[in-house]
């Protein structure tokens, strides 16, 4: 989820994710938060369970699929039909670009999947919205492309997955700019797993992880007092070659900073 985010913020296009049936959304819920205070335009669909089954609420079916993503989502809709399936997907294009871009959500059954859809027409009729806000939501050519990426909500794990989908765009894009990812090391933990995609794309991105050592920011907290110097924003010198080099190498690169564990007071 926070790997569509970093891509759909560096495009200015909206991002398609899939999640699994219930556990999947929710253990997307905290990204799905994050794009929701970002303004990103993703498209999240789960999957359900087939029809004839709901009525016995079986194993990892969402019970409530429309309600669970609320209210972090513009829209949150489930297929009454198979054939409302494309024109479902074309409204909730629409919605997610409509300024105040945001995620929006589509629960679909996963035996529609096999089934021929109908109509076209309301699909063509949400094509033509969904053209219209595209045009108004992409960057022009004149626009200069954003420097820096940051999540506007305070929730963990979204730093490296983030960096590694604005790393994909700017490759898709052919800008082809260094992504360099300053994520701590507690943050870095909640979502190391990303770095598998990372690696498999070949993509050029540094990752500099702060190391104090300690869960300092916990510490912070017992001290409630005082105005301190913020530490921890200049990188030792030495630094300096490790990051040229992982940046000249192309391929995606950690690099582990050791820094001070004193225990600053949060104000």
């Amino acid at each position: 989820m926070a790997m569509a985010d970093g891509y759909a913020q560096a495009t200015g296009r909206p991002a398609f994710v899939n999640l699994h049936t219930a556990p999947g959304v929710g253990n997307g819920m905290g990204a799905l938060v994050g794009a929701w205070h970002n303004k990103t335009p993703l498209v999240v669909t789960a999957g359900q369970q087939t029809r004839e089954m709901l009525l016995l609420e079986p194993w990892l079916m969402n019970v409530n699929a429309v309600e669970l993503p609320k209210p972090s989502v513009k829209w949150s809709y489930e297929t009454a039909r198979a054939e409302d399936g494309p024109g479902a997907l074309m409204r909730a294009s629409a919605a997610a670009l409509l300024p105040p871009s945001g995620p929006v959500f589509l629960s679909l059954p996963m035996d529609d999947w096999a089934k021929t859809a109908g109509g076209e027409t309301p699909a063509r009729q949400v094509t033509g919205v969904t053209l219209q806000h595209e045009a108004v939501a992409r960057p022009s050519a004149g626009d200069p492309p954003r420097l820096l990426f940051q999540l506007a909500s305070g929730g963990l794990g979204f730093g490296l997955p983030a960096a590694i989908g604005i790393a994909l765009a700017e490759r898709h894009t052919g800008r082809n700019r260094p992504v360099i990812a300053v994520i701590g090391d507690r943050s870095f933990q909640y979502s190391v797993q990303s770095l598998y995609t990372a690696v498999r794309h070949d993509l050029p991105l540094l990752v500099v992880v702060p190391d104090n050592h300690e869960y300092t920011i916990l510490k912070s907290f017992a001290a409630q007092k005082g105005t301190p110097n913020v530490p921890g924003l200049d990188l030792p010198e030495e630094v300096t070659a490790a990051a040229r080099e992982a940046l000249a190498s192309g391929k995606p690169t950690v690099l582990q900073v050791s820094i001070t564990s004193e225990v600053p007071p949060l104000l």
